[in-house]
């Protein structure tokens, strides 16, 4: 609750000065009741507000700017994650990313074959899927996280760069 008090015209100046502004990922229908009490009486008047929902853009989080792999094929982790905001927000909502290695002939992209408990991470697990340049990973966010975890770029052969 705001209190002014003010001369008219002071009171109509300080009105001009006020601004709305929701709360973070607040969508939705909010009222602000404005009530003027005089000498003579009082008056209220409410003001609908309507708060539409913003579309959020995704964030890639990287924890490094430089992986630095040896040029052996033991593969290296890739230090990716995501986040959407308006997809957390949305149950069963799906997202796509895509990972692609600029020079294709650097080695390739793979998956660690997930287990159903799969707290060791250090114990070594087979790989599948194809040896690729690029990777295109599908499914909700929890399924993102799982595979960004599990995926690896694993060098080329005696390749540098």
């Amino acid at each position: 609750a705001l209190q002014l008090l003010a001369s008219s015209a002071g009171f109509t100046d300080s009105l001009s000065k006020l601004h709305y502004k929701p709360t973070a990922n607040f969508n939705g229908r909010d009222l602000i009741t404005l009530t003027l009490v005089t000498t003579t009486g009082s008056v209220t008047e409410t003001l609908n507000v309507q708060v539409t929902p913003v579309n959020d853009p995704p964030v890639i989080a990287l924890s490094t700017s430089l992986l630095v792999a040896r040029e052996d094929p033991e593969p290296q982790p890739l230090p990716l994650g995501i986040t959407d905001p308006d997809l957390q927000e949305t149950p069963g909502a799906r997202l796509t990313v895509h990972l692609i290695l600029a020079q294709a002939d650097s080695g390739s992209l793979l998956l660690r074959q997930l287990a159903a408990d799969d707290s060791n991470t250090t114990t070594p697990r087979q790989w599948w899927g194809n040896a690729s340049a690029s990777l295109i990973l599908e499914g909700d966010v929890d399924d993102i996280h799982d595979l960004l975890a599990a995926t690896v770029l694993a060098p080329a052969l005696n390749w540098n760069g």
